[in-house]
This record gives C-alpha cells, structure tokens and sequence, in this order.
C-alpha cells in the first residue's frame, strides 16, 4: 500500500518555503536602498571617496595623472569597477560592477582596492 503524505504537511511545508523567500527577498532589497560611497585605497592610503547614487551618466576616472597609478574607475548607476587597467591579467576588471554595500575590488599589481559602503 502507497502512504500518503497528509495535506496539513504539504501546506506547512510550502508556507515555510514561501516565508523564507520573502524574507530573503526583502533583507536583499533593502540592503541597497540607502546612499552608497565608494572608498577608493592606493598603497594602503584613501584617496578618493565617490558618491555612487548621484552618478546618473557613465563617468571614467584615471587615477594616472594625480595617483600615478595605471588604472580608470568607471561609476554609472549606482556602481563602480575598474575599466583600462595597466596590469598583466586583468582579474580587477574581470571582477566587473560593485554595487552593494561592502564588494570590494583588489588590482593588485597597482596596490589599488575599490570598496563599497554605505554613506554615513
């Protein structure tokens, strides 16, 4: 004989199920709702600091001129990632956009790390 699984477990089990979706849902929603600034480390020292929510066009920064350092920044949207990077493989590009709070990016070969918090 097949047993049966009761109704009444079947129902709990999808209530859980679409519980937990919201609530995941909802943590991961409202973590980006709040203004975004990206910390911008060369050689262990801050350099810039670039509000990423009023960014509403794409804007390239080259780092060469005032850091001497071969890297561009590029922040479009409410996001940041380096783009035109001097270095032998590329994993800081490859990395792609940093939107939420506290990604980080690492161009190692040029001591220069890109990290994503929430503006105070």
């Amino acid at each position: 004989m097949k047993e049966t699984i009761p109704v009444q477990k079947i129902l709990i089990a999808v209530l859980i199920i679409l519980v937990t979706g919201s609530l995941l849902t909802w943590l991961l929603l409202s973590r980006n709702r709040g203004e975004l600034l990206a910390e911008v480390v060369i050689q262990g020292e801050t350099v810039m600091k670039i509000p990423l929510n009023h960014n509403e066009n794409s804007v390239i920064w080259d780092l060469q001129d005032k850091y001497h350092v071969p890297v561009h920044l590029e922040t479009d949207h409410g996001r940041i990632r380096f783009v035109d990077v001097d270095c032998p493989d590329h994993i800081c590009e490859n990395t792609g956009w940093l939107s939420l709070e506290y990604q980080s990016a690492v161009c190692m070969p040029n001591r220069t790390v890109v990290t994503v918090y929430p503006q105070k």
